[in-house]
């Protein structure tokens, strides 16, 4: 029974050697095959010999179709086809990824100002820019990671032609804007050196540029060693996300709660200096201080701090809080207090006790300014005392100084100084 499947494979066996080489590594391993159906009848040794002759073809492997030819065709199927879109594709994705470490690292340097420069003036300004980069960052890191998803399919390991000039021309941007911040950093230490002291906050700045130098960093791994961890778009993906959610809840709980608990201290630093213009106007053309703040005429379109603040009842005013001083004739100087309640203090100049410093703020108890002055003030109450001269037939200029002299038929020589 054996004998006739012999003869009908040493058929095939003829036919098959007088094909050409490349199915050499096909013809051995049919033989193979036939020896070991007959060494299963003839010992288990004998198997063992022939499973070691299929194991190792006697072929080369460039001829035999199911080694270096089925490898041949596993490396051409990770090669896609460049077409316009995939160059689109791979255009947006490193240029939306530059853009975000540019937004990121200004988020990152104006959130570390809020924390770091507290008693600088700077902060009033933070809190109303932080939400320009905050909202970038976060638009750019949603854009960029979906067209990064999208690109990744598409994306050749081995980048020719247009794709390999992409890369290029996004690389040496990356690496010039990082070699940018490594020399800012050296000269910042250079200049510090040099002056003995830092232009801006150290802290800030140094921080602010090696997170910049990190985020450069994994943005050109991710563009260069693709081809050794094909992982490494998500990777890179993750790590921005994590950075973005670090400044985004520090950005929230620091400058901009900060803007939201204190938006009614910037109504009344906005409006008193306008209230006090409004009341010397109005003691200049009536010759004494209003009774009220409700005397007063308030344009809710170019007075809108000072509506808003008289509607809510945050500025207390108090007429005549000193004695008015009659100079000569109708010309007087009034005196009255504005008292206001703070959230926070103010960042920008820090109140010492000496009234002469305080004289500036009008807040010492017994010094009057001509204006009120919002820097540097405390939380709590505070209370600004404030003197305005009246000239009368509503002049400030003190014009009719002279003429009120005329009129008292005085033939008194004195000085007199026009302010």
């Amino acid at each position: 029974m054996n004998e006739e499947p012999n003869k009908s494979f040493g058929a095939d066996d003829q036919d098959k050697q007088s094909k050409p080489d490349e199915f050499t590594g096909a013809t051995t391993a049919a033989e193979g095959v036939e020896l070991t159906g007959s060494a299963a009848d003839s010992g288990s040794s004998a198997g063992s010999t022939i499973g070691s002759s299929v194991a190792f073809p006697p072929s080369s492997a460039s001829s035999n179709p199911f080694g270096a030819g089925a490898s041949t065709v596993t490396d051409s199927t990770d090669e896609k086809p460049t077409t316009s879109s995939s160059i689109t594709l791979q255009w947006l994705t490193y240029a939306l990824w530059g853009w975000f470490v540019v937004a990121m690292i200004w988020l990152v340097g104006t959130v570390l100002s809020y924390f770091f420069d507290k008693s600088d003036s700077i902060v009033s300004d933070l809190t109303a820019t932080v939400t320009y980069p905050l909202t970038a960052v976060v638009v750019l890191l949603i854009g960029a990671g979906v067209v990064d998803f999208l690109y990744t399919k598409r994306e050749n390991m081995n980048k020719t032609g247009v794709e390999a000039a992409v890369k290029a021309g996004h690389l040496v941007l990356y690496i010039l804007c990082a070699v940018g911040l490594l020399l800012s950093l050296i000269f910042f230490f250079v200049q510090t050196a040099i002056d003995g002291e830092s232009p801006v906050n150290t802290a800030t700045f140094v921080s602010t540029i090696v997170i910049g130098l990190v985020l450069y960093a994994v943005l050109i791994a991710r563009v260069v060693f693709i081809r050794k961890f094909k992982r490494l778009p998500l990777l890179a993906t993750g790590f921005f996300a994590v950075v973005t959610v670090v400044f985004l809840i520090a950005g929230i709980a620091g400058p901009i709660a900060n803007s939201i608990s204190t938006k009614q201290d910037r109504t009344i630093e906005a409006a008193l200096p306008s209230l006090s213009n409004m009341i010397s106007d109005y003691t200049d053309k009536n010759q004494k201080l209003p009774a009220s703040l409700s005397d007063l005429t308030v344009d809710g379109t170019t007075d809108k701090n000072v509506k808003t603040a008289l509607d809510k009842n945050l500025i207390e005013y108090k007429a005549n809080s000193k004695a008015a001083d009659t100079l000569y004739g109708s010309m007087a100087t009034y005196y009255y207090q504005l008292c206001v309640d703070y959230k926070d203090a103010g960042k920008s100049i820090p109140i010492t006790a000496s009234p002469a410093d305080q004289k500036s703020t009008g807040q010492a108890a017994d010094v009057y300014s001509p204006y009120p002055s919002t820097y540097g003030h405390g939380s709590g109450h505070q209370c600004y005392n404030v003197e305005v001269d009246s000239y009368g037939s509503g002049s400030s200029s003190g014009s009719n100084l002279f003429d009120d002299y005329l009129k008292s038929g005085s033939s008194d020589t004195q000085d007199y100084t026009y302010n």
